[in-house]
């Protein structure tokens, strides 16, 4: 039986034509390293964003940037401040280098308690702030004047994690020209549909790119995941497969609606949900080889997340849904 991977926040898509590969492993030069600048790569990720490449650094997926930006702008016990739940990532990197990871607590319905971090940043001014937007696994967006209110509150770096930002209709890249403490994070893993490449990427004022930079280690992506990414990367028309995602997530939700289920509200391709059945839901979707994500840590325990797949990948699901709602 085929699997069925629901849990990764994927595209569930080929986002490109797969013959189009050939000619690029043919002549491509594995006998030499890449060059260490990436600069085909950033100029590929500029064109497409409409942004400067001197602005842009170029890193083995988001984990690496995470790693570079606690290494470069914080030192061993200075705090590093989040808002939970969110990416697991900020704590467990931070915690492993030594740094004192915040966890700002959320309201009782999960919301990112946004004013409950401000107070905290006045007061403890952590060096680095990371904000997922949208947040995962929640999928919430925070309010633009708040995050202005953080970005000015704040003495150090704030990271903003557009991981998922390709399927809203807003980004924060425009704050980069108006504020000099700002780091944006990307990814071609999630939208783009090239998550096995392993290729993320930061935006932010030149002088904390070279800063970035000089951290890294010297051949970070390897040179065909560059190749592939720098001569396919204009050809993708994310948007396409998006309106695919996004028509599949409303026909999701209705179905939620349909069943009286408890979800929350998601500007992403995954969904949160908060049921009684979650653990038969995900028992049963383990049987049927379709993997969606469980969670045992603080403030999801018993919640389970799953991201919207192809037409056929749902309706599988949505069968699960029903059969265990409709059968208790």
């Amino acid at each position: 039986m085929n699997k069925i991977h629901l849990n990764a926040n994927e595209n569930p898509y080929i986002t490109f034509e797969k013959k189009e590969l050939e000619n690029l492993f043919y002549n491509y030069n594995y006998n030499r390293y890449p060059n260490s600048s990436y600069k085909n790569l950033r100029n590929a990720i500029a064109q497409k964003n409409h942004i400067n490449s001197e602005n842009i650094i170029t890193t083995n997926g988001s984990d690496e940037l995470i790693q570079l930006i606690i290494i470069a702008f914080s030192k061993e016990n200075d705090s590093i401040l989040s808002c939970e739940p969110t990416f697991s990532q900020y704590c467990k990197i931070s915690s492993n280098l030594g740094r004192n990871y915040i966890g700002i607590s959320p309201k009782g319905n999960l919301e990112l308690d946004i004013r409950k971090a401000i107070k905290t940043i006045k007061e403890v001014q952590p060096k680095i702030i990371f904000l997922c937007y949208p947040n995962n696994p929640t999928g919430e967006l925070i309010d633009e004047k708040l995050i202005h209110e953080i970005i000015k509150t704040s003495n150090g770096i704030v990271v903003i994690d557009e991981a998922y930002i390709e399927f809203t209709d807003f980004t924060n890249l425009k704050l980069i020209d108006k504020y000099d403490n700002l780091i944006i994070m990307r990814t071609l893993s999630k939208a783009y549909g090239l998550a096995s490449l392993r290729i993320g990427y930061g935006v932010s004022i030149n002088k904390h790119i070279q800063k970035l930079d000089s951290m890294r280690m010297p051949f970070n992506i390897s040179g065909i995941s560059e190749y592939i990414a720098s001569n396919i990367l204009e050809k993708i028309d994310f948007k396409k497969y998006n309106t695919y995602i996004i028509n599949e997530k409303k026909r999701i939700l209705k179905i939620l609606d349909e069943l009286n289920m408890n979800y929350f509200k998601s500007d992403s391709n995954f969904i949160l949900l908060d049921s009684p059945y979650n653990k038969e839901i995900f028992d049963y979707c383990k049987r049927e080889n379709i993997y969606i994500r469980d969670f045992d840590t603080k403030y999801l325990i018993n919640f389970i997340r799953f991201s919207i797949g192809t037409a056929e990948e749902n309706s599988k699901f949505i069968k699960i849904l029903r059969d265990v709602v409709e059968n208790e």
